[in-house]
C-alpha cells in the first residue's frame, strides 16, 4: 500500500467534500463503501485531478477535438427518459459536470467503468475486460467516421427501435411498465396535491424558502421571473399561469457524488388544472465543475459562463436532442443551512432510469438483461459507443456555436484514421490501469473510512 497515495487520496476527498455537513458527508462516504464501483461514482475530482497531471495521452487530440463532455461519464449516468416529443429515449442524463475539454476524458472515463462494472459483476478474465472495452473504443469511433458524411447526430434519438438487444428490450420493458408513468411519479412524492413531507427524501421548507422560491418561479407583481427567462423553446410562449407553484420542499439523499448539494422540488401546476398533468420542477445548486481547478487557461476560457448554472444547463441543451424544455436557472440568496449561488432547473423526468448494469440491480423481471452474460454486455459496450459519439457530435452544432467553431467528429477522423488500433489499445490500457488504481483507492479508503456502523442502503 503507497502511503503516499493514500495520503493523496484521503486529502482530495477532505478538501472535495469539506463544505458537506458531517451527517451528510458519512451517508456520502457510506455509499462510497459500498463498491469499488461506488467509490468511483464518488470521486469524479480524484479522476480529473489524476488525468490532468499527465495520465493518459495526448496522442490522439488536436485543439479541435475539444468538446462539450458529459464530465462525469459512467454507465449509470446514462439512462431512459421521456423527451419532449413524448418518446422513451435513452441517453446521457446528467450535466452537472459538463464542460468544454478534450473527448478523451469522456471515453475513458466511461472505459474504466466498463471494467469495474466487468469486476463487480464476476467478468474480472483480462480477455473479457479487453474485449468489453475495444468494442466500445471501436464503436465510438466507427460510428463518429460515419458521422462525418452527414448531420444526423441532430436528430437521431435513440428510441428502442433504434437500439439493439439488450438496451432494445429494457427500453420496451421500461415503457409498457411506465403507461401511466406521471401519475405514478405523482403518486410517489405526493399526497392530497402538495408534496409528502413525511418522506425520507422530501422536507418541509421555510415560509422564508417557499416566498423566495415561488417568486423565483413565478415572478412578482406581474413581472415575468427570473426563471422565465432564462426558458428557451415553447414554453416562452406558455403563460404565467403554467408555472404557477403549487408546492416546494426540499430534496433530500439524493446522488452519490453530489450529496449534501441543496436541492429542491417544486409542484407546478402545468397546462390544466388536473393533476394529471402536475410537473416537478428539480432544482439544484450548482458549484464550479470538479473538473475546473485542473483544467488549463484555454479550457477555462472556453468554459467561461454567467454562472455554473447556465453551464449545466448548456451542456444538457448541446449534448440532447429535443432536451427538456423546462431547463433554466435560477439564483437564490442564502437559504437557511443553504449558500447563495445558482440553481439549475429541469424538469424531474417520469421515466427515467438507468439500465442496471450492476447484477445487484437487476429485478427478477430482467435476469434476460444481465451484463454478467459476455454477449449482452459486448452488445451494449457497442450501443454505449455509439450513443457518446453521437452526443458529442451533435455539441458543435449546438448554441455554443460561438464556442466550437470547427466539426468535432471530422476533426477526431483526422487524428485517429489509420491508426484506429493504435486508438482503441491506448483506451483499453488507460482503462485497466486506472481501473487497478480504484481498486487501490479503494482499500484506502475503506481502510481510513470506518463503515462498520453505516446503515443498510
Amino acid at each position: 500500500m503507497s502511503k503516499k497515495r493514500k495520503k493523496f487520496v484521503i486529502s482530495e476527498l477532505k478538501n472535495y467534500n469539506n463544505e458537506i455537513d458531517k451527517d451528510t458527508l458519512k451517508l456520502k462516504y457510506c455509499k462510497m463503501a459500498a463498491t469499488a464501483y461506488a467509490f468511483y461514482r464518488g470521486t469524479d475530482h480524484l479522476y480529473w485531478a489524476d488525468f490532468s497531471s499527465g495520465r493518459g495521452s495526448k496522442k490522439f487530440c488536436s485543439p479541435k477535438t475539444k468538446i462539450w463532455l458529459q464530465g462525469d461519464l459512467h454507465a449509470y449516468n446514462f439512462g431512459t427518459f421521456t423527451n419532449d416529443m413524448g418518446e422513451l429515449v435513452y441517453g446521457l442524463n446528467d450535466f452537472d459536470e459538463g464542460v468544454i475539454a478534450d473527448y478523451q476524458y469522456d471515453v475513458w472515463r466511461m472505459a474504466i467503468s466498463l471494467i469495474l462494472i466487468a469486476r463487480e459483476n464476476g467478468k474480472s478474465k483480462t480477455r473479457d475486460e479487453k474485449d468489453l472495452v475495444l468494442t466500445f473504443a471501436k464503436s465510438y469511433l466507427k460510428h463518429l467516421y460515419k458521422l462525418c458524411k452527414n448531420v444526423k447526430e441532430k436528430k437521431v434519438v435513440y428510441t428502442a427501435n433504434q437500439t439493439i438487444s439488450p438496451l432494445k428490450d429494457f427500453m420496451k420493458e421500461i415503457d409498457r411498465k411506465n403507461a401511466a408513468a406521471r401519475l405514478k411519479m405523482l403518486d410517489k412524492w405526493t399526497k392530497d396535491d402538495r408534496f409528502d413531507t413525511s418522506l425520507e427524501k422530501l422536507a418541509e421548507v421555510s415560509d422564508e424558502e417557499r416566498k423566495i422560491i415561488v417568486e423565483a418561479i413565478e415572478g412578482k407583481d406581474g413581472k415575468k421571473s427570473q426563471y422565465r427567462k432564462t426558458l428557451k423553446g415553447p414554453l416562452t410562449k406558455k403563460k404565467a399561469k403554467y408555472f404557477k407553484v403549487i408546492d416546494v420542499a426540499e430534496r433530500l439523499l439524493a446522488g452519490t457524488g453530489s450529496l449534501g448539494t441543496k436541492r429542491y422540488y417544486v409542484l407546478l401546476e402545468g397546462d390544466k388544472k388536473k393533476r394529471n398533468d402536475d410537473i416537478i420542477l428539480d432544482i439544484k445548486h450548482q458549484g464550479p465543475a470538479s473538473s475546473f481547478p485542473y483544467l488549463d487557461q484555454e479550457d477555462l476560457k472556453l468554459n467561461s459562463f454567467v454562472n455554473d448554472a447556465e453551464r449545466t444547463i448548456e451542456a444538457y441543451r448541446a449534448l440532447a436532442v429535443k432536451p427538456d424544455d423546462h431547463l433554466g436557472w435560477i439564483e437564490l440568496p442564502a437559504l437557511g443551512d443553504a449558500p447563495a449561488g445558482y440553481y439549475s432547473v429541469r424538469e424531474r423526468n417520469p421515466e427515467k432510469d438507468a439500465y442496471p448494469a450492476l447484477v445487484a440491480d437487476l429485478k427478477k423481471s430482467m435476469k434476460h438483461l444481465s451484463l454478467k452474460k459476455k454477449s449482452n454486455f459486448l452488445r451494449k459496450c457497442k450501443q454505449w459507443g455509439e450513443i457518446l459519439a453521437t452526443s458529442h457530435a451533435r455539441a458543435d452544432n449546438s448554441s455554443s456555436q460561438d464556442r466550437i467553431k470547427y466539426s468535432f467528429e471530422k476533426a477526431v477522423k483526422k487524428v485517429t484514421k489509420g491508426r484506429e488500433d493504435e486508438f482503441c489499445k491506448l483506451v483499453c490500457k488507460i482503462a485497466a490501469d486506472y481501473a487497478d488504481q480504484v481498486g487501490d483507492d479503494y482499500k484506502y479508503f475503506t481502510a481510513w473510512f470506518d463503515a462498520s456502523d453505516c446503515p443498510e442502503l
